[in-house]
């Protein structure tokens, strides 16, 4: 456990401590993807995949092109909100150094973020409706550090994971693709929309 995480006010709800990411901390990734917080059974079982979400985002990025094994996933939250609420500062705060020394681990190409509560780790949150700004690059510098990053904003799967829109599912390959693009190296630098520091 790193930084503040044991004093976390979520901490102290749950029996893990924290979500374990699904990667290998071994190597490098040129994709990192940021969901926001943990459901009941990745909270329960302390590493992602276990509700389902995990293998319907790996389904899209099949579609997108990209092999998953490139793939690292993560949460923003480290352990589940209780009832469904927003994360506090002082919670969000106990997480983010652990995202930190992932992010300074793996130095990724490009960093996707899903839903309008990740945005929270590029301090982010003033961009507008998730649905007006997915699908753009933005370049920004991570919240408490010096790191800076390209990351392409997306929707998030929990929207359409207990109801299918494959309309919505089309959006997310779309992005997944513009992602790959940039670890390609075949995007074209006038496609990043804001670079904000």
């Amino acid at each position: 456990v790193r930084g503040n995480c044991l004093d976390s006010i979520i901490h102290t709800r749950k029996l893990n401590k924290f979500v374990f990411a699904r990667g290998d901390y071994s190597r490098t990734y040129p994709y990192v993807f940021i969901l926001n917080s943990p459901g009941f059974l990745d909270d329960k079982c302390g590493y992602i995949g276990n509700d389902g979400v995990y293998d319907k985002i790996i389904a899209l990025v099949k579609a997108a092109g990209i092999n998953p094994k490139e793939v690292y996933v993560t949460y923003r939250m480290k352990c589940r909100i209780p009832k469904g609420r927003k994360a506090s500062v002082k919670e969000a705060a106990a997480c983010n150094d652990h995202l930190l020394w992932e992010l300074d681990k793996f130095k990724p190409q490009v960093i996707m973020t899903f839903g309008t509560d990740t945005l929270r780790v590029f301090r982010k949150t003033n961009l507008g409706n998730i649905n007006a700004i997915r699908g753009t690059i933005i370049e920004a510098t991570v919240v408490n550090s010096d790191m800076k990053f390209k990351f392409v904003p997306t929707i998030d799967p929990g929207t359409f994971f207990y109801k299918p829109d494959w309309n919505l599912e089309k959006r997310i390959v779309a992005d997944f693709t513009l992602a790959k693009s940039i670890v390609d190296g075949t995007y074209n630098p006038l496609q990043v929309g804001f670079s904000i520091d």
